[in-house]
């Protein structure tokens, strides 16, 4: 995950900005937009939502932050709020559930002859359990290390080991991820 150029902990920028550094707020916004921005608009159905989900996970980043405390990464505590403000979204919407979708592959890649293995490969993740599907998602696209994706689903690092083995044999035995990852492979040989 890209970091913001300011090389203090999230910790310590948290503290800095409890102390009235406005700079050390600016720099955990800048640490976080993209990730809370990919969260939201893959929570949600549409964009509006997705802009209404990352501006109130700030918001209420903001409001929390007189009293928290922090002993890994902001990405533990944010995850668990677009997660339920996405939810809001959806029970206010009258959607009985968030459905987590893959990344889509962007427009100016389509032309590529690999966009159709890629969409493939989006179909399958997207047809893994919801849990698992989290998991690959936070570890691949994301970036998030194993310990990271545990604090922020509030689950034990064993959970998450065992969910992501899962996923990504059934990954490997789907067709569509095989092709694609050899693809893949040949690419970074050659």
């Amino acid at each position: 995950m890209p970091r913001s150029s300011d090389p203090r902990s999230d910790a310590a920028l948290l503290l800095a900005s409890q102390c009235g550094d406005p700079a050390a707020f600016d720099a955990l916004y800048a640490r976080y937009r993209n990730l809370v921005a990919a969260w939201a608009e893959r929570f949600t159905d549409n964009s509006d939502d997705a802009l209404d989900v990352f501006q109130d996970t700030f918001q209420c980043l903001l409001e929390k932050m007189p009293d928290l405390s922090l002993s890994g990464r902001l990405s533990s505590l944010l995850f668990p709020i677009v997660r339920s403000l996405a939810a809001d979204i959806h029970r206010r919407n009258g959607r009985r559930r968030i459905v987590e979708r893959a990344a889509s592959v962007p427009a100016a890649q389509r032309d590529d002859d690999t966009f159709m293995r890629r969409e493939a490969l989006a179909a399958v993740v997207a047809g893994l359990p919801g849990f698992q599907r989290c998991i690959v998602l936070m570890r691949f696209v994301d970036g998030l290390s194993l310990e990271e994706i545990a604090a922020a689903l509030g689950v034990p690092v064993g959970t998450v080991k065992s969910r992501l083995h899962y996923a990504v044999e059934r990954l490997r035995r789907d067709p569509r991820c095989r092709s694609y990852l050899l693809e893949m492979k040949r690419a970074s040989v050659g």
